[in-house]
């Protein structure tokens, strides 16, 4: 009886030599390129200034959707943005070719064949924040509805 003690400690301190053996792999560093290139057909699918002038645009639009005193004809000319209008506190959106509108249902995949749902989509965001304004503004419930929140 007093020999299987030992033998599970014997065995357990070789299974613990064998087992911690120094397998360790070596870790390469991954070096992100200075570029990325996403393509279809062999043109660039991504701008990243682009993308960024969309995004900051976008972010103006919701501040607007969230200030009661943004007039509809302001948050349609920011989503709808024409270059060299004063439609965002920063100019180099203002002199921007991009909008947010330009970018809705846009998808060459979905919409570059069917105009009718491309519209309908576009027409739909149009609705959204012109009832923002003239539902939620305009008739008090935008000063009900937050108080209601808080």
């Amino acid at each position: 009886m007093k020999f299987i003690p030992k033998l599970l400690l014997a065995a357990a301190t070789v299974t613990m030599i064998i087992s911690c053996d120094n397998d360790d792999e070596t870790i390469t560093s991954v070096n992100a390129p200075s570029n990325y290139s996403f393509e279809r057909n062999g043109q660039t699918s991504v701008s990243y200034s682009g993308q960024t002038d969309r995004i900051l645009m976008a972010e103006e639009v919701l501040d607007g959707l969230k200030d009661p005193s943004t007039s509809l004809n302001t948050l349609q000319a920011q989503f709808d943005h024409t270059q060299g209008q004063n439609n965002f506190s920063d100019p180099a959106l203002n002199s921007s070719t991009k909008s947010v509108r330009s970018k809705v249902a846009a998808s060459s995949d979905y919409f570059s064949s069917n105009s009718v749902d491309q519209s309908s989509i576009r027409a739909d965001f149009d609705g959204w924040i012109s009832s923002q304004v003239n539902e939620l503004y305009d008739n008090g419930a935008w000063v009900s509805t937050t108080a209601s929140l808080v």
